[in-house]
């Protein structure tokens, strides 16, 4: 945070400046109150100025259930309402006008869905009619379509004449994973009832009454305030915090560093000094007035490890994060993540039963075969080779699917320590920001991070498949009987081929110790037989590299695709000026725009502005603005360096000339 701190303290002056431009445009409304936009802030994902974060999620989760629900209903179309004959134009001309209806059905719902039911997660309106309203929504929406797929479940015709007119969507309605969609969506749609009543008994309780008996830990009273409120009240904590520390940090560089001889740190003169004329030159010297430049030179960068994963979550449970870090975790993550995290419990359900299935029909095809008395022997054995048995499904589907479900449970747990750990970089310079040559590229699109929450979930998917058919398929393939000889030949020259590799490693590390010191040889007739041989050596070795960078690249890729947080290719990885991974950077959007909006001194900046246009000249005079550029120069007289190191850069940009102190 030290570049955030130089960065608002040497921009005083042209705060200062910009404060006293805005009393020019606004001195006829000066006396007059703020103009209110309409912003919509319920829906606002940008600012995350809605009431409660849990209703938010819970709503997304209720949307994300309906989508589930009504997307498989509308897949299920005829193939007879479009055309007559299974033709490729046919399927085109099919799927086409499911993908258009799917992308209606989203878009127009979740405006009919999400937008009327958050009115009611409104922070700036605590009205009942409000919630009423949206209460009654949410009854329709929950209850209407409950009944009517019932009742569409109920009348089919499953012993009709003619087999009943049996159709793909009347297959679905009648399946127990349709019943188990529409028992969840009642369910949740209960729950989200339950949850707006709560937020009607909130309506009549003033946020006064809560903010004067609201304790400094968490309880109940927490969830009668909006998030909105205590979040930005954490952030507001979190620019004290930054700026004290930063007149702290100001304040040492002014101090003497201690003497070990002589004195200690707070300038005291120790009894063993039995030699008064040093003593009074030790306070003579102490009278004198301190080089802060020195000591800043000297002393002035320290540094910490922070943003790992354990301190992430530990800051957070403490409430440190908001508090002093000043991070805001935006909303998209969280619903990203609690989506992450009912799609992996619903792909390890779908996977639990396509094992059970394929079990199933293994048992009952290996059952016809056996029976099928026609099959000469050769023929039986070796069909039965073929087939697998239920054993050998479950022996490859159960270690599958505890990696994959391991690698997903990683995966969703590092996202907010990786979301934080990017703030941090981006804030002391470690990932650079308006001196990059691409950040344009982020200011240019800000929107696009609608992406972001749908790409969570289907990049936790593609990392799921990928990680189980890695590991099942390879379990598999060496219990199956087809293929387990040559599995095992592969399995013993790879075990072969590392055994050697671990004794060419003991005999480099032998003769680096006798014949090589950094980049120098120790003795170099030795260490040139001994480079020619591990060169001819590795030539039969390579082999392992091939082994090494493919396994490697491949768990890796598995692992990394499902996350869009951070970048798996580097940005110099293009082909004719296309990028490959475009995905990490709209995450990074997201951040970047919350770190515009929620930055602790942006806050701070925000509410200065806001008070200059209220109070007109009675807040921030022309003096004050002069007292506190002399103030802040006497303290931090490092901060014109910055302002020097820039008009330089920029000198230099401007004109190839080479200027000399």
């Amino acid at each position: 945070d030290d570049d955030d701190d130089n960065l608002k303290t040497s921009t005083s002056s042209t705060t200062d400046d910009t404060i006293n431009d805005l009393t020019t445009t606004t001195t006829t409304t000066t006396t007059k109150n703020p103009n209110h936009v309409k912003t919509a802030p319920y829906i606002d994902y940008v600012v995350d100025s809605y009431r409660s974060l849990t209703f938010l999620m819970s709503l997304w989760i209720f949307y994300l259930i309906t989508l589930l629900l009504f997307s498989n209903i509308v897949g299920r179309v005829e193939r007879e309402a479009y055309c007559d004959t299974p033709t490729f134009s046919c399927n085109l001309v099919r799927d086409l006008i499911t993908w258009i209806t799917i992308a209606i059905l989203l878009s127009v719902g979740g405006l009919v869905i999400i937008v009327p039911i958050s009115i009611a997660n409104d922070s700036s309106k605590k009205s009942p009619y409000i919630v009423t309203f949206s209460f009654v929504l949410l009854a329709l929406y929950t209850f209407i379509p409950y009944k009517y797929i019932m009742k569409y479940r109920t009348h089919i015709p499953h012993d009709a004449p003619g087999g009943g007119n049996s159709t793909e969507l009347k297959r679905f309605i009648q399946s127990d994973f349709a019943l188990v969609i529409t028992t969840i969506f009642l369910a949740f749609g209960c729950i989200m009832l339950f949850m707006m009543a709560i937020l009607f008994v909130i309506t009549f309780v003033p946020y006064e009454f809560v903010a004067n008996h609201h304790p400094t830990t968490w309880t109940f009273w927490d969830m009668l305030l909006p998030s909105h409120f205590t979040s930005t009240a954490n952030v507001k904590l979190a620019g004290t915090h930054k700026v004290n520390e930063l007149l702290q940090n100001a304040i040492q560089m002014h101090q003497l560093p201690p003497d070990d001889d002589t004195h200690e740190h707070d300038g005291s003169i120790d009894d063993d000094d039995d030699d008064d004329e040093s003593a009074a030159a030790v306070v003579h010297d102490r009278r004198q007035p301190v080089n802060a430049i020195q000591n800043f030179v000297l002393n002035g960068e320290h540094e910490e490890q922070c943003g790992g994963f354990i301190w992430t979550w530990k800051r957070i449970f403490t409430k440190e994060l908001t508090r002093k870090d000043g991070i805001w975790l935006h909303s998209r993550l969280a619903i990203g993540q609690m989506g992450q995290i009912i799609s992996l419990g619903l792909y390890v359900t779908l996977l639990s039963w396509l094992a059970h299935s394929l079990a199933e029909d293994a048992r009952n095809a290996r059952a016809r075969i056996i029976a099928d008395w026609r099959l000469p022997d050769d023929w039986e054995s070796w069909a039965l080779n073929i087939v697998p048995t239920p054993s050998m499904i479950y022996s490859a589907f159960i270690p599958g699917a505890v990696i994959a479900f391991i690698s997903g449970i990683l995966l969703i747990s590092v996202y907010v320590p990786s979301t934080v750990s990017t703030v941090l970089k981006l804030r002391c310079g470690l990932i650079q920001t308006l001196k990059n040559d691409n950040f344009n590229s982020y200011r240019s699109s800000a929107d696009s991070t609608f992406y972001n929450i749908g790409g969570m979930i289907y990049a936790l998917l593609g990392s799921f498949v990928l990680m189980f058919v890695l590991f099942a398929g390879l379990i598999f393939l060496f219990v199956w009987p087809v293929t387990a000889h040559f599995m095992m030949l592969v399995l013993s020259w790879c075990l072969g081929l590392c055994i050697t590799i671990g004794i060419k490693t003991v005999m480099l590390m032998f003769c680096r110790a006798n014949f090589q010191s950094a980049f120098f040889r120790k003795n170099p007739r030795s260490a040139n037989y001994s480079a020619l041989a591990m060169e001819c050596w590795n030539i039969g070795l390579g082999g392992g590299v091939m082994i090494g960078r493919l396994t490697q690249f491949l768990f890796a890729s598995a692992f990394w695709i499902g996350r869009i947080d951070v970048q798996f290719l580097d940005e110099n990885v293009s082909l004719f000026g296309y990028s490959f991974d475009y995905t990490p950077i709209n995450y990074r959007k997201e951040i970047l725009v919350h770190e515009a909006h929620r930055h602790p001194f942006m806050e701070r900046l925000g509410a200065m502005y806001l008070m200059r246009l209220r109070h007109g000249r009675n807040f921030s005079c022309d003096a004050g603005a002069c007292w506190r550029i002399l103030f802040v120069k006497g303290l931090m007289p490092w901060l014109e360096k910055y302002r020097e190191f820039g008009r330089s850069r920029q000198d230099e940009n401007d004109s190839p000339t080479i200027h000399e102190d």
